[in-house]
């Protein structure tokens, strides 16, 4: 059985060749001929020469359905060259693109990410092949080679990181000439050398909001006084992750000048946040809040409180929202009080945008300029909030 990237790779040959218009090679059959003894050697020749021609004839003349069809934009060709769930083209006069759209990991963010990708496709009628990298600096060169030597059109990519991936990036785009779009990176670095544009959030402002969150319940709750301890993702991604941490930090130390930072782990993803955030704990028991920078540590995080028994004791604030996070909010067990939630629809949607822009030549936005869209704050204490959220999920699905 073909894996997912083998099958991607077949259909994108697939409707290679059919663009090409490869034509299906003439198999001529050997005919025996008959030969009467009375005939002359040049009436022989001439009547092999006939009994060719027919069959040239028959070949060229028979039924046209063997043939491949080219590829015209139409629903047949678009279901060829990739994910045939995706909706067919919506008739535009543009030429039918093929995209690719790499994601970082497979959680509730970077999956409301491919969301966003694949509604943009849907909208501009573009096929989109979708692939993750979990976060592998090997695994990610492979995918954008493949890509590129499988020629997409263009690629949209979430990097696994803010230094090796640019350089592998780099590379892809000086070899193949090939189109980029990147999503959820710092919006003050230059791109411009290789990638057309981008979506992402601002990671200060990310954990500021958050901070703000906590730096009120410490002052009210805990009268400006606090151990807190961070779950992070430096060694995964360390430029976001160090910016919502210090955003975050920031925003509490500017009202509660007297907190600790006590412990810091790293955990990305729900099962070693679990197990990070329970360790932290066992380690430290006084801790009074637990700050977690990504979607997966959020969510592991408030479940290792809970399995500690210490949901009056230690309170979560985090990043990034989804079901999970709606459904903690609104727990009695009290754990999570805020998460700033980042448009992760919206990135997906404008990053593949602005790639399927360029490639028409429709886009207007500076070469190499990185969107920043804002950040929700969605907390326990405004209830509005959160029905608020939960609609623009529902709406996106």
């Amino acid at each position: 059985m073909l894996t997912e990237m083998e099958a991607q790779v077949y259909n994108l040959n697939r409707r290679n060749r059919l663009r090409k218009r490869l034509p299906i090679p003439i198999n001529t059959e050997k005919t025996e001929e008959k030969e009467f003894y009375t005939m002359k050697k040049t009436v022989t020749v001439i009547a092999m020469l006939l009994a060719f021609a027919l069959v040239l004839a028959g070949c060229s003349g028979g039924d046209s359905s063997s043939a491949p069809a080219a590829s015209t934009g139409g629903a047949s060709s678009q279901a060829d060259a990739g994910d045939s769930s995706l909706p067919e083209s919506g008739g535009s006069d543009a030429a039918p693109l093929t995209v690719a759209g790499i994601n970082l990991q497979e959680d509730q963010f970077s999956s409301w990410c491919a969301l966003g990708y694949k509604a943009a496709c849907a909208d501009y009628g573009v096929t989109m092949l979708h692939a993750i990298s979990g976060g592998d600096l090997a695994k990610e060169s492979e995918l954008l080679n493949t890509y590129a030597t499988q020629q997409v059109d263009g690629i949209a990519i979430m990097p696994a990181s803010e230094t090796s991936s640019m350089e592998t990036l780099k590379q892809i785009h000086a070899n193949y000439d090939m189109p980029i779009t990147l999503l959820n990176v710092s919006e003050t670095d230059d791109y411009s050398e290789f990638a057309t544009g981008g979506a992402t959030t601002s990671h200060d402002s990310l954990g500021r909001p958050s901070g703000e969150a906590a730096a009120e319940y410490i002052k009210n709750e805990l009268g400006g006084e606090a151990k807190i301890g961070v779950i992070t993702f430096k060694s995964q991604y360390p430029e976001p992750a160090a910016g919502r941490m210090d955003g975050f930090l920031n925003a509490v130390r500017a009202v509660n000048p007297n907190v600790e930072l006590v412990a810091e782990a790293e955990a990305w993803v729900q099962d070693m946040a679990i197990q990070a955030a329970g360790d932290m704990i066992t380690a430290n028991p006084d801790l009074d809040v637990i700050f977690a920078c990504n979607d997966g540590g959020t969510v592991g995080t408030v479940m290792a409180v809970k399995n500690a028994g210490l949901a009056d004791q230690i309170k979560v604030f985090g990043i990034d929202g989804g079901e999970q996070q709606i459904e903690m909010l609104r727990s009695e067990d009290n754990i999570l009080q805020a998460v700033t939630a980042q448009d992760a629809f919206g990135m997906g949607y404008r990053t593949m945008e602005i790639l399927i822009q360029s490639l028409r030549g429709e886009y207007t936005g500076t070469i190499g300029e990185i969107e920043v869209l804002p950040g929700t704050l969605i907390t326990r204490d405004n209830p509005a909030s959160i029905d608020d959220y939960e609609k623009i999920l529902l709406e996106s699905k």
